[in-house]
């Protein structure tokens, strides 16, 4: 890949990434995004990014000025939605009976962000002030995939979707990995546990980054090459549950729930069937691709 097509597309990873930074500021706020870089030298890159709850994005080749013996057709997608306590995003790319000459290369990669941030208050009547433990549960929900055919050794696919949870200071963890050159991979560092105060408000906050990327460079070129890599976490993730111990090691039952936002809300996790309708996008839109 040229040097300064790879500067561009790690800039715009690292602009719009950073907006995502989970940190624990008091304040309560949503955030969706996208980052879509095309596959071939001359393809515009997309960037998006919105304080609103939702975006999306595809571009395809016709959206694009394609080199010389560079043939085919790919689509890239990346989408997302966040709102108080779960966050959604998706990415895609896909090439079709794409080919490219030796010494060239086609790069795609499409990325679909969201974030939230909220101040939390926990309490029970008569124990205003007790520092007690809160267990927090959450879940990803999704997969994460890539296959390839056609394209030899210069051809390689992979996705992720990654989501991390800042509550009130502790940090916590969950992932899914795919790679078309082997099996993929899982985390949760779940359940998380953080001391709080009952009655006084802490942060909570959470972002959910989802990756798909498909590249070919150097030589051989491709030859009617088709892949398709999907981080489809449109199903969401979030926190599923809080439970409070006190110092003698028993949960407290009856504890009320405030938040600054006023809209926070546990994140119900999908049953399968309806994962698999919607896991690979927010809006539901179609993207129709030109063959060249």
């Amino acid at each position: 890949m040229p040097i300064r097509s790879t500067y561009h597309l790690l800039a715009l990873h690292l602009v719009l990434g950073a907006l995502f930074i989970v940190s624990p500021a008091w304040s309560a706020t949503i955030s969706a995004g996208y980052n879509l870089g095309g596959p071939t030298i001359n393809c515009n890159l997309v960037q998006g990014n919105s304080t609103g709850a939702q975006t999306s994005l595809a571009i395809t080749e016709s959206d694009c000025d394609t080199s010389s013996g560079f043939s085919g057709s790919f689509t890239l997608t990346g989408s997302a939605a966040a709102s108080y306590g779960v966050v959604r995003a998706a990415a895609a790319v896909e090439y079709t009976n794409l080919s490219r000459p030796n010494s060239t290369y086609a790069f795609g990669q499409a990325i679909g962000q969201s974030a939230f941030s909220d101040s939390i208050t926990l309490d029970v009547a008569g124990r205003t002030g007790e520092v007690v433990d809160l267990v927090f549960a959450f879940a990803l929900s999704g997969s994460a995939s890539a296959t390839i055919s056609g394209g030899g050794s210069s051809f390689v696919g992979s996705s992720s979707g990654v989501l991390n949870f800042i509550v009130n200071g502790q940090r916590a963890r969950a992932s899914a990995t795919g790679n078309a050159s082997g099996p993929g991979t899982t985390e949760n560092t779940g359940p998380g546990t953080v001391s709080i105060t009952l009655g006084t408000p802490f942060n909570v906050s959470a972002s959910l980054i989802s990756t798909a990327r498909l590249d070919s460079f150097g030589s051989p070129g491709l030859s009617l090459a088709n892949g398709l890599a999907t981080a489809a976490f449109g199903n969401s993730g979030g926190i599923t549950s809080f439970k409070l111990i006190d110092a003698n090691a028993l949960e407290i039952n009856g504890f009320t729930m405030s938040s600054e936002s006023g809209q926070f809300a546990f994140y119900a996790v999908p049953e399968p069937s309806t994962a698999l309708l919607v896991g690979l996008g927010i809006a539901l839109f179609t993207v129709s691709r030109q063959q060249r």
